[in-house]
């Protein structure tokens, strides 16, 4: 009588190819967001990162006083932050080289999220938009819901979504309107 031989051990593919990388001893990089294999940046409780070569090697380009928990970029030198504990933007149009900031009337802004390297649109309790690449920013809509928004996502300046811990909305007229999408489970 044969006993089955055991099933093979699967394979751990999450560490295959990874390498961890130090970007900052002592900080927690919040977010990173690539344009291609080369041109990434990364924030961290107090500063801006910026690879050119696959992350390998990060540069440190800009020092806050307040951690950033996003980033939104359209192309290698556009890049826009979020400050949420001071509710700034930061944005770059010339890679890192420059920074302008604004400080919106909000409460935790969350997300950003750039259309093109003009159009951009960042998320708290309100939305807003910017036409100037993130430089000025007007408020589009507020959400009578208490939560703030935790993320958002376009496809264009005209359509895009929002999520919280209700639901998930849709507008298809640049954030003026908002219809709930019907989802099968709870968020």
């Amino acid at each position: 009588d044969k006993t089955p031989a055991p099933p093979p051990v699967p394979e751990d593919t999450l560490s295959a190819g990874w390498t961890k990388k130090t970007i900052s001893p002592g900080s927690t990089v919040s977010d990173v967001y690539f344009t291609n294999n080369n041109t990434g940046f990364a924030v961290s409780s107090s500063s801006i990162f910026k690879t050119t070569n696959g992350g390998n090697d990060w540069q440190k380009i800009y020092q806050t006083f307040s951690p950033l928990v996003n980033i939104g970029m359209s192309n290698d030198n556009h890049a826009v932050f979020v400050d949420n504990n001071n509710n700034k933007i930061f944005a770059t149009k010339n890679g890192g080289l420059s920074f302008d900031s604004t400080r919106l009337t909000d409460s935790n802004i969350e997300d950003v999220y750039c259309v093109n390297s003009n159009v951009a649109y960042a998320i708290g309790q309100n939305l807003w938009k910017s036409g100037d690449g993130g430089i000025t920013w007007s408020k589009v809509f507020t959400f009578s819901s208490s939560q703030n928004y935790k993320s958002l996502q376009f496809i264009n300046e005209e359509t895009g979504w929002v999520i919280n811990s209700n639901g998930l909305f849709k507008t298809i007229d640049s954030g003026f309107s908002w219809e709930e999408v019907n989802t099968a489970g709870s968020f």
